[in-house]
């Protein structure tokens, strides 16, 4: 009877030693199970962190790097008050429609366009042999970079096309007398209007024909007036270009009923498009417009030498050399 006790005894410590082995052992094994996820959690979580992370520097990067290519053409900017030597504006961005559209095919190859060969198609006795490249003066003359303009035309013997404008003539007696050196030094004197206000000129951006007429007339009247002589220029351009407006139909049969031709542009240095550019810019700016002209078409070159425009006199030096590298000869608009 007592040894049976004895066994009983045995058993039961038995059973309770295994059941509280196995609790141990399940509790360990758990531990460790959880510790090891943990672990792999965390480090599953970092990867993943590292791996957003990575994805963000590259997109920054990449955005960071993006280069967003210029419209090859680009119109004049709206000078805002040409006559208190203030620096124009671009109109903005968020109008509906910009001084050019700037992904027009007119914009694109210009070249092609009637607001160039317009004028360029009259040329009949040209020589279709030779290129020639045109170089073309807008909303001037200024006391501070006409000047600087003309001595560097001098020193190469080239003559150009001067776009003039009549507030611009009538601001000051050294205005009149540097249009006066223009005329007697050989270049041609375009109109450009009086007063290039696209309000009065073009309201509603549409063009107002018998306003623009009468600043056309109103122009050959200054510049008659300060060369002493009777002038009538028949080579117009339009303020912001001929392809920017809206209604320009009308305008163009009075024009042509009166001998007038007009002539855009299809090559700029870009000195007037609402950014500041220095010399070395506004020579890569040329080179890059003028790359959508075909080799064998003349260029049209569109520059400024109003007030505020002095980088445009350092480049033209080397805006010269570039075209008489080429086999370009050097011609005005008449």
């Amino acid at each position: 009877m007592k040894k049976k006790r004895v066994n009983a005894r045995l058993l039961i410590a038995g059973i309770i030693f295994f059941t509280f082995g196995s609790l141990a052992a399940f509790t360990v094994a758990y531990f460790k199970s959880y510790s090891n996820n943990s672990v792999n959690t965390s480090a599953t979580k970092a990867e993943k962190e590292n791996s957003n992370n990575s994805k963000i520097v590259l997109v920054e990067k990449k955005n960071d790097n993006k280069e967003v290519p210029e419209s090859p053409i680009v119109g004049e900017e709206k000078p805002e008050d040409l006559n208190n030597n203030k620096e124009a504006k671009l109109p903005s961005e968020k109008a509906p429609e910009k001084t050019v559209d700037e992904n027009s095919s007119s914009v694109q190859d210009i070249s092609k366009a009637k607001e160039v060969m317009n004028l360029l198609k009259t040329k009949v006795d040209s020589d279709i042999d030779k290129k020639v490249a045109y170089l073309t003066f807008d909303d001037g003359p200024s006391t501070t970079v006409t000047p600087l303009i003309l001595d560097i035309l001098k020193e190469n013997n080239i003559k150009a096309t001067f776009f003039v404008l009549g507030s611009s003539i009538d601001k000051s007696e050294k205005s009149k007398e540097l249009l006066k050196r223009i005329d007697d030094e050989g270049h041609t004197i375009g109109n450009h209007t009086y007063s290039h206000d696209y309000n009065y000129l073009y309201p509603n951006r549409t063009v107002n024909t018998e306003n623009f007429m009468a600043d056309i007339k109103k122009n050959n009247e200054a510049i008659s007036r300060a060369l002493g002589k009777e002038v009538e220029s028949k080579i117009i351009r339009l303020p912001g270009g001929h392809g920017s407006w809206k209604g320009t139909d009308l305008l163009d049969k009075h024009l042509e009923e009166q001998g007038y031709v007009y002539i855009d542009w299809n090559s700029l240095i870009g000195d007037s498009e609402g950014i500041k550019r220095n010399k070395d810019q506004l020579i890569a700016r040329f080179n890059q417009t003028r790359q959508y002209v075909p080799s064998n078409n003349d260029l049209v070159v569109l520059m400024h030498d109003t007030y505020g425009k002095e980088e445009t006199a350092k480049a033209l030096p080397e805006i010269i050399n570039i075209l008489k590298s080429e086999g370009y000869e050097f011609s005005t608009l008449e």
